[in-house]
């Protein structure tokens, strides 16, 4: 009787057919699996390893090297929630956001969304200054927020078929023509 090969593998397992007299397994199609030169060449088919067949992985992590190097995939876990996945010193892993990485937000804040959110709308106010209040404005849709060399200003919708155009006269260098 010839011999076989048994892949162990997450479910039932392969078996692979008798080995030909070369000493390698038989050309041809088994399964997923194609065997050609001579049986010296094995692909497996597109699509044929899954999630299932790869490895269980830790919970709330990611598979890779977090490592600058070349070597075995790993799991990349997030030990808590609210972080996120960074490289910093060539490494990865997951990381709270610092209060130092964000515009606006003092080494004393804490790092909650609403924190976060407060601070994107600061620098959002500070460095464009009145935007935000004529984002707040605009109420008609189709509605056009500008500038007008000197402060934020709503450029309301045009009539069905007009096109906007730039006029140099215009309050906020646009018109509706």
């Amino acid at each position: 009787m010839a011999a076989s090969i048994i892949n162990a593998g997450p479910s039932d397992g392969f078996v692979f057919p008798p080995v030909s007299s070369g000493g390698g397994l038989s050309d041809g199609s088994y399964g997923d699996i194609a065997v050609s030169g001579g049986g010296t060449v094995m692909d497996i088919a597109a699509g044929a390893v899954g999630n299932t067949e790869l490895r269980n992985g830790a919970a709330c992590s990611v598979v890779g090297r977090s490592a600058n190097t070349v070597g075995a995939l790993a799991d990349i876990a997030a030990a808590a929630n609210d972080r996120y996945l960074a490289r910093s010193a060539n490494a990865l892993s997951f990381k709270q956001i610092a209060a130092s990485e964000v515009s606006g937000l003092s080494d004393a804040a804490t790092t909650s969304v609403a924190d976060i959110i407060t601070a994107v709308i600061a620098f959002i106010d500070a460095n464009y200054g009145g935007l935000l209040a004529a984002a707040a404005s605009v109420s008609t849709k189709g509605d056009l927020i500008v500038w007008d060399g000197s402060a934020w200003a709503i450029k309301p919708i045009g009539a069905d078929g007009r096109v906007l155009t730039a006029n140099s006269t215009e309050d906020t260098g646009l018109e509706w023509a």
